[in-house]
């Protein structure tokens, strides 16, 4: 949806000379004009440039530029004394009405028209960016920003030009035209914010938001109607320009300068005709379309508003509201006049066409949706259709929001650069020299004051860390009165790294027990399966190989037991309560028991026989109430005298800060410029300054009586703190609180022990143990499958030769040697060197398993890594391979003993493994006559 927008027209004026008036100003102050010619004839040309300029950023900015140098020249020359000889006329002509020209010496008058005209541009180009938005363009949506943004900003000078500039000498920049010109902006701005939202919700989500955004808009324009509605009739009987606004009449010569000195040019005339016209009445001579087009917006946006408001109501399921509300959408944009329409689509603008159109379209849509809904609700819904005049009106939402001048990006970068580039060192050289005498007395001032208040301060923290307050008294107060903080480990000193050890040991806690439960399972099933091996070789000679690796298996059974004692040794008894408090979590009452003074405090004292309730004496019993009573009395004066003393600190800072405030905002420039052509130098700083000074007097002397109380409070604080700690009663609970921190600290020590020496390897070394006694348990059961396969061959054996002859005998014992290099075969074998190497390659463990392969893997080898007896974590077993020959197995048997193999297999690869302090890497203990402990008496 598109729009027709308001371009503001621009006022035109004639050339102004401003060099030869300023330089001969300048001169006549500096003698030398030289530095100041370029500035001069820069801004003299920059007059000349806005007479022509189009309405571009180019243009926005050379406005900007040409109205910050006029306030800096208002600041730095007085323009008075400038046009005191040569007056410099500003010719401006009225923006509506061309033929009407005013004529102003003042230079406020140039600063409004200035004003005035970059609004206008400004309008201009707010309306290209969102005429260019429309288009199919990339940056549509920045385009669309921009053009919000400008408007905004229009109806922010338009704003300051309104409340700055009064007593306007003609129509357009009265204060009711401005007004207008503000609100006609705001306006458009939530115009085309409406349309956009509109636009883009093709789903009718938002028709809430739309409705309120039309009732807005509709307002907008309703406000900006009232201001013009006058000069409906009024352009009919306006014949010719008006003159009547013009302060200074034409044709004013050199002649007539002394007799126009009589009468001040450069101020406004309060009772000109222009100010009889009321304030909410544009004087202005404003184009009847645009008056047409407000009326026509008013209509339009406000039905628009009720039409969605009733859309909303449908999916609401409110029918007969929806219904209410679409016709009064119909009776507001049947209100608009024929002859309004008419005189619209007679401008011939192509932006009328777009009003016209949507007016039709919107039309049609109200009528169909009335129609469809009416059949429904008769229907279907049969809801009560409430009248057009009890319908609550809709509440608006205002987008538009108006941006300051000084809130303009482009205006303020062009102010910082004018600043210091332009006339930056016309300053009256005596004010200016006054000025900073004037500023180092204030701030002399300003030192001295706040030397006192940093001495005071000091004095007060060296007091205070001396007493260690306020942290003293409340742990003093925490303890008379028995209110010990239990909840929090920080409160109670805890360190937070003890809290992290103390959750590691309840997370490993159930499976330790589990760990440890399962050791003492394995081991009693490792030794049943010694026993039931041991069983089955029985006193045959032909499988008393399997008696070796049995010898070894029961040497590391007796290692690991040993190992197991001293692991389970690490939670003995001493540690065994420890443990248990430890297991359940830093977050327990028990954990915190462990800190609690009550707990060890019975332990300090010697325990006292019960005493008789007859016994206690009343009066003792009171006077330790009372005594109870006036300490704590004492605490709470302490903690008001605290309390007054951190008001005073505080209450100093900001009166600091109330003091700098005054002194940066103290100016007697206009003071100084009033005396110092009646008064010398010396008697402006002698009278004046020590007069200015005395403004500031009130706070030096509420400083000072803020000091005293400080002293005061600081020596009362220190009596009422002396007297509390000489108390026998405070003095104990002194004593207790030490021991609190002994407590904590005790138990904090034991704690890291426990968890360095005693935990952590007891952790370490269950699940250590788990795996190997697991490694353990499948190497005697492959010796127990391996003796009972051996078995069973044996027997097949000597069944087959006493039923067979000797060649068949011998035939078979042929066929069982090819067996051997078949993968599937299971008897009993006999092998060669070359085969006992390659063995290993062909059959893996899991293998075995799947084929019943002929031989067992054994467990780990623990061998030593240091003379010391540490012995290494590297619990990787070798590979496993098949048993050797007997011939190789006795060759080989006495080092097998020894470590370097285990039964049938070579020793341990990995002789370079690293040290460790686990349990089960201790050197072994095994005597070889000690086997018959885990044997049955086999």
């Amino acid at each position: 949806m598109r729009t027709y927008l308001f371009p503001i027209p621009s006022k035109k004026t004639d050339d102004v000379n401003w060099t030869k008036p300023l330089n001969n100003y300048l001169l006549s102050i500096y003698g030398n004009t030289s530095e100041y010619q370029e500035d001069l004839s820069q801004f003299n040309k920059l007059r000349q440039d806005i007479r022509g300029v189009h309405a571009d950023l180019t243009g926005i900015r050379l406005y900007f530029k040409y109205y910050s140098q006029l306030e800096l020249l208002d600041l730095r020359i007085s323009f008075t004394t400038v046009n005191r000889h040569k007056k410099i006329t500003f010719n401006w002509y009225d923006a509506f009405d061309q033929l009407s020209e005013h004529k102003q010496y003042a230079l406020p008058f140039e600063k409004a028209c200035i004003l005035f005209n970059l609004g206008s541009i400004l309008s201009k180009y707010a309306i290209h960016q969102y005429e260019l938005s429309q288009s199919s363009n990339e940056n549509a949506d920045s385009l669309f920003k921009e053009a919000v943004q400008y408007f905004q900003q229009l109806a922010g000078i338009y704003q300051f030009l309104n409340e700055n500039f009064l007593h306007a000498p003609s129509p357009d920049l009265s204060l009711s035209t401005v007004n207008f010109l503000k609100n006609i902006n705001l306006a458009q701005s939530q115009e085309i914010f409406n349309l956009k939202v509109i636009s883009g919700d093709l789903d009718q989500s938002k028709n809430s938001l739309i409705s309120k955004l039309c009732r807005s808009t509709s307002n907008y324009y309703d406000d900006c109607f009232n201001c013009v509605s006058h000069l409906l009739n009024h352009h009919e009987n306006s014949v010719g320009p008006s003159s009547t606004y013009a302060i200074v009449e034409d044709g004013l010569d050199d002649e007539d300068e002394e007799d126009s000195d009589s009468k001040p040019t450069d101020e406004y005339d309060p009772d000109s005709q222009a100010n009889s016209v009321p304030d909410n009445k544009v004087t202005a001579q404003i184009d009847s379309l645009w008056i047409a087009i407000i009326q026509f917006k008013c209509y339009y946006y406000k039905s628009l508003a009720f039409y969605f408001h009733g859309l909303q109501l449908e999916t609401l399921r409110k029918y007969g509201e929806s219904i209410a509300y679409l016709n009064k959408s119909q009776e507001i944009i049947s209100e608009i006049p024929s002859a309004l329409l008419l005189k619209i689509g007679k401008a011939g603008i192509s932006g009328t066409y777009e009003l016209l159109d949507n007016y039709k379209y919107h039309k049609d849509a109200v009528l169909i949706k009335l129609k469809d809904l009416n059949k429904d609700n008769d229907l279907i819904y049969h809801e009560i259709v409430p009248s057009t005049v009890t319908l609550p009106d809709i509440k608006p939402m205002d987008s538009a929001k108006i941006i300051p001048i000084n809130k303009i990006p482009i205006f303020n970068e062009i102010n910082e650069s004018n600043y210091s580039n332009f006339l930056n060192n016309v300053v009256p050289i005596n004010i200016h020299e006054l000025l900073s005498y004037y500023s180092e007395e204030k701030l002399q001032l300003l030192r001295n004051e706040l030397d006192e208040v940093d001495v005071s301060n000091e004095e007060l923290s060296l007091v205070l860390e001396y007493l260690k307050m306020p942290k003293a008294l409340i742990n003093l107060k925490e303890i008379v009165n028995n209110k010990k903080i239990n909840e929090e480990e920080k409160k109670l000193g805890i360190d937070p790294s003890i809290a992290e050890k103390v959750d590691k040991i309840h997370f490993g806690f159930n499976l330790d027990q589990s760990n440890k439960s399962q050791i003492e399972q394995l081991r009693k099933q490792a030794m049943g399966l010694i026993s039931e091996t041991d069983s089955l070789i029985g006193v045959n000679a032909t499988f008393l190989k399997y008696k070796d690796d049995l010898i070894k298996v029961k040497k590391w059974l007796y290692d690991a037991s040993n190992s197991d004692t001293k692991l389970f040794g690490l939670i003995n008894n001493e540690h065994q309560y420890l443990y248990g408090v430890l297991g359940q979590g830093s977050k327990s009452s028990e954990f915190k028991q462990l800190f609690h003074l009550d707990s060890k405090a019975e332990t300090k004292k010697p325990s006292q026989n019960e005493v008789s309730l007859l016994d206690i004496d009343d009066r003792e019993l009171n006077r330790e109430e009372d005594e109870q009573t006036r300490i704590e009395q004492e605490i709470k004066l302490i903690e008001d005298t605290l309390h007054d003393l951190n008001v005073i600190k505080t209450n100093k800072q900001k009166l600091i800060e109330t003091f700098k405030k005054e002194i940066h905002n103290d100016d007697i420039s206009d003071i100084l410029i009033l005396n110092c052509k009646i008064k010398s130098t010396s008697e402006i700083k002698s009278l004046i300054f020590p007069e200015e000074l005395k403004k500031f007097r009130p706070y030096s002397d509420e400083l000072d009586k803020l000091i005293g109380k400080q002293n005061e409070y600081v020596e009362n604080l220190k009596v009422r703190w002396n007297q509390l700690n000489k108390n026998p009663k405070v003095q104990e609970v002194q004593s207790l609180n030490q021991f609190q921190n002994d407590l904590v600290k005790s138990q904090t020590d034991k704690i890291n022990t426990f968890y360095s020496n005693n935990w952590q390897p007891y952790h370490e070394g269950l699940k250590k143990g788990v795996e190997i006694y697991k490694q353990l348990v499948q190497y005697v059961e492959g010796i127990k499958i391996k003796l009972i396969n051996d078995q069973q061959q044996q027997q097949q054996q000597q069944q087959l030769m006493r039923g067979s002859s000797i060649t068949e005998q011998l035939g078979k014992m042929s066929l069982n040697q090819s067996q051997i290099q078949s993968p599937n075969f299971t008897g009993q074998e006999q092998y060669t060197g070359q085969q006992y190497q390659q063995y290993p390659q062909q059959y893996s463990n899991q293998q075995y398993a799947q084929t019943q392969a002929p031989y067992y893997s054994q467990p780990p080898m623990l061998q030593p890594t240091s003379a010391t007896g540490t012995f290494g974590n590297d619990y990787s077993r070798p590979p496993a391979l098949p048993p050797k020959r007997p011939s190789e197995q006795s060759a080989t048997a006495n080092a097998n003993l020894t470590g370097g193999s285990i039964g049938n297999q070579p020793a341990h690869p990995n002789t370079n493994i690293p040290s460790s302090n686990l349990i089960y890497d201790q050197p072994s203990t095994y005597q070889p006559n000690m086997y018959n402990f885990f044997s049955n008496g086999s």
